[in-house]
């Protein structure tokens, strides 16, 4: 549960990236066709944020709609935020405690926007006599949590709206302490705030038995497709609203590097923040995620001029999201480290 976690960010704050383990080899994967090559302009706007955003023991945070998204993992009392959002001037705007009565402990694993003008959450809610529920709330722009959907044995570890208000969660099933493996079910799933679970995608049974897929995963939806890039699998996930089933890629990423940070506005515009893990002088930057729709496959390929050491000036730390056309990252440079977050322009588009 707490695989994104910036838990070993005294480490991060040096080196930018997060302490996750590489959970999957790295497979063999076709060659896929290459893309224009993108180019990072300079930075336009350089706005300085609060170290809770990065420092708050959730998962890593992310942009979308105006706002950086930060939430804090573990609530044990009722008033306590563990969803806040700060705009573009790096203060922070809003913050929610998602609580419910007779809850021990209640564990948050993604936020995300809602076009109803309120916060959406998931995780899980954990009562004194060991009891579990997994579940996906909204908080209106008072702070109020109205509306919840319990999601039974699948676990909602990542969730996003649709423009038509339909939610959207990446996530796994219950472990099975019989069989030792994890119940048979659908790991993408489309939610209705009222009408409950509309839709599931992908078996589980696409990914290795004992492989947990929706760790260190992210989920983003754009005005035309939901996207998953799931960092176990090296696996991405796109499925058009009006589509019926989803496409599927295997992709390759460079040797000894993880997905830390994800945006995505299409298909052909997706990027990410890779790190090395475990070094003491940190590798990595930004990278274009270039897909073959044929074949059916990815690769990852750099973005010129961003990827090195995090001490460099030029190497990009981390890739936070969109922005009214602009990329929201951070560069390893800066003084301010993973706090200073760039609004940059990225051609071509």
């Amino acid at each position: 549960m707490h695989a994104r976690h910036l838990g070993c960010l005294a480490a991060a704050l040096a080196l930018n990236l997060c302490g996750l383990v590489v959970l999957a080899q790295e497979r063999t994967i076709a060659a896929t066709h290459v893309s224009p090559e993108p180019a990072l302009g300079e930075t336009h706007s350089r706005v300085l944020f609060g170290r809770e955003a990065f420092f708050y023991d959730g998962p890593i945070p992310y942009w979308s709609d105006g706002y950086l998204i930060s939430t804090k993992t573990e609530s044990f009392s009722p008033g306590t935020p563990n969803v806040i959002l700060l705009g573009r001037n790096g203060s922070k705007s809003a913050e929610v405690s998602f609580w419910f009565p007779g809850s021990q402990r209640v564990v948050i694993t993604s936020a995300a926007l809602s076009h109803h003008g309120g916060v959406l959450a998931s995780g899980e809610a954990d009562k004194a006599d060991g009891t579990r529920a997994f579940f996906i709330a909204f908080a209106n722009s008072n702070g109020q949590v109205t509306n919840v959907v319990q999601t039974g044995n699948f676990h909602p570890r990542d969730v996003c709206e649709a423009p038509d208000g339909s939610i959207w969660a990446f996530g796994g099933m219950m472990w099975d302490t019989v069989k030792r493996e994890r119940l048979a079910g659908n790991v993408l799933r489309r939610f209705d705030l009222k009408k409950g679970e509309t839709a599931s995608f992908v078996p589980g049974s696409v990914f290795p038995p004992k492989m947990q897929a929706d760790e260190a995963s992210h989920i983003r939806c754009t005005s035309e497709a939901v996207f998953v890039y799931s960092n176990p699998a090296n696996m991405l996930i796109e499925l058009p609203y009006k589509a019926e089933a989803p496409q599927i890629y295997d992709v390759s990423r460079p040797e000894g590097l993880e997905v830390i940070t994800f945006a995505v506005i299409g298909p052909h515009e997706m990027y990410g923040g890779l790190a090395s893990l475990g070094a003491d002088n940190g590798k990595g930057g930004m990278y274009t995620l270039a897909v073959d729709e044929k074949a059916g496959s990815g690769h990852w390929q750099p973005v010129k001029g961003t990827v090195g050491r995090f001490t460099d000036e030029a190497t990009v730390s981390s890739v936070w999201g969109f922005d009214e056309g602009n990329l929201v990252i951070s560069r390893g440079g800066d003084p301010a480290g993973i706090t200073a977050l760039h609004w940059v322009s990225v051609s071509p588009r």
